[in-house]
């Protein structure tokens, strides 16, 4: 069900003031908010199409039985755009399970917001942003140490296959504390990182497979290599070294 925004079209109707009576609590809004949401509810029922089918009472009043309380969320959502009730609120006596029959009701497709949600979201995106990280320190490592590949196992379960190859301690460390939650972390977002590093680190391999017939027994194998210094390169690293005055020494000699 598409919740798009209506455009207006300029038409007269479009400013037509509507009274809504629901459950007996009067609200008031013009025709053109109540047809942002086409596909809804209301957005149907007040199409000018549906014109002639509409039965008001005193001149624009439309009766619908439904919870007059929880409706002011309702008809907030076709203003802003937003659904205002809010988890550990009051919000005005209406509870969640009222306003989500409201919500079917009118065929909004929204999902009440949660401060369960809000924060789980708020610490997975930490420890998304923390493992990428750690890869792009990982990959400094690998630089450092003169590596060009470095292959990481992370377990689903049997975290004592846990392993880094080649074991580098730098990179163990690094890379330890994910030991138990790295798989889980590259079976949701492994195909982001891949692409969010090897944008970061131009000429970068990086890959993630599933090992194991069984996925919580098997392990995610995370690997990541580096293209190989060309020779230029390594003549630049020799030329600015004192490898190259010894070099040259030995053969002047």
């Amino acid at each position: 069900m598409s919740n798009g925004i209506k455009p207006s079209n300029g038409n007269i109707l479009d400013k037509e003031r509507i009274v809504l009576n629901v459950g007996g609590i009067m609200y008031e809004t013009y025709r053109s908010t109540l047809t942002r949401y086409p596909d809804s509810f209301l957005g149907r029922m007040f199409h000018e199409r549906n014109r002639d089918m509409l039965h008001p009472t005193n001149g624009n009043e439309h009766f619908i039985d439904r919870n007059g309380l929880a409706f002011r969320f309702i008809l907030e959502y076709y203003r802003t755009g937003k659904i205002l009730w809010q988890e550990n609120n009051n919000n005005g006596g209406v509870t969640r399970r009222e306003l989500e029959e409201e919500l079917d009701f009118f065929q909004i497709p929204v999902e009440l917001p949660s401060e369960l949600n809000k924060f789980t979201a708020e610490e997975a995106t930490e420890i998304l942003e923390n493992f990428a990280l750690t890869m792009k320190q990982v990959i400094e490592e690998m630089r450092r140490n003169f590596r060009s590949a470095v292959t990481i196992i992370f377990p689903m379960c049997d975290f004592d296959r846990f392993s880094v190859y080649p074991e580098l301690s730098s990179v163990v460390s690094l890379v330890a504390p994910f030991k138990e939650n790295g798989s889980p972390i590259l079976q949701n977002f492994g195909g982001h990182i891949q692409k969010y590093l090897i944008e970061e680190y131009p000429g970068l391999s990086c890959s993630f497979t599933f090992q194991g017939n069984i996925r919580d027994e098997g392990v995610y194998k995370w690997r990541m290599e580096l293209p190989s210094l060309h020779k230029d390169t390594v003549k630049r690293i020799i030329g600015s070294s004192s490898l190259n005055r010894l070099i040259d020494r030995s053969y002047s000699g």
